[in-house]
């Protein structure tokens, strides 16, 4: 199965809730400078359809699925529908985001990852 092309793997202690396959933490190394991530290794090429808010195409890491009582699941249905405008930039607006260790939520600027940041 093909998986992306930087980072560092390591075997994550969960399973995908959608297919059963042994889910992938994506780790900082190897080329891939970020945070770190979760993925199925099926699913990351073959999205699910019932899993998925209207993705379609490109890669499916676990930050994209929203499906129900998953943890590894990030994706809110309707989640990057803007709340209001941030007050610190006044040009994004703020997004409901999922907590990655908890199943709680907060609050977060739409252009957090832009160049400059919020």
């Amino acid at each position: 199965l093909p998986l992306p092309q930087k980072g560092i793997f390591s075997a994550h202690d969960e399973s995908c809730r959608i297919c059963g396959y042994q889910a992938i933490q994506v780790g900082p190394g190897n080329g891939y400078n970020g945070n770190g991530y979760t993925l199925c290794p099926h699913c990351f090429k073959n999205p699910p359809p019932e899993a998925a808010e209207t993705e379609t195409g490109g890669d499916f890491p676990c930050f994209k699925c929203s499906k129900a009582g998953c943890p590894l699941a990030k994706k809110i249905i309707g989640g990057d529908t803007p709340l209001f405008t941030c007050r610190a930039c006044r040009k994004e607006g703020m997004e409901l985001k999922k907590m990655k260790d908890k199943d709680s939520f907060f609050a977060s600027c739409a252009g957090y990852r832009s160049t400059p940041k919020c």
